[in-house]
């Protein structure tokens, strides 16, 4: 069946409240290849990224080049 981007976007949300993280740019755009960036420093990034890569619409990857961990949707 058919998933909406609302359920597919809150599993995302339902991730960055679990580690007390800004939800303010999980938005619909990120389906069509919008990317978040997040600050390495932060204690929970790593467990973050970790809880991300377990969904099923949503990966998190370190870029080297800019030390920031991406958050992207799946495509």
């Amino acid at each position: 069946k058919e998933i909406n981007n609302d359920e597919i976007l809150k599993e995302l949300t339902t991730v960055f409240e679990k580690y007390g993280y800004n939800t303010d740019e999980i938005s619909s755009e990120l389906l069509d290849g919008e990317k978040i960036k997040l600050d390495m420093n932060d204690d929970n990034i790593t467990k973050l990224a970790e809880s991300v890569n377990t969904t099923e619409h949503f990966t998190a990857y370190l870029d080297d080049s800019t030390d920031y961990m991406i958050v992207e949707s799946i495509q």
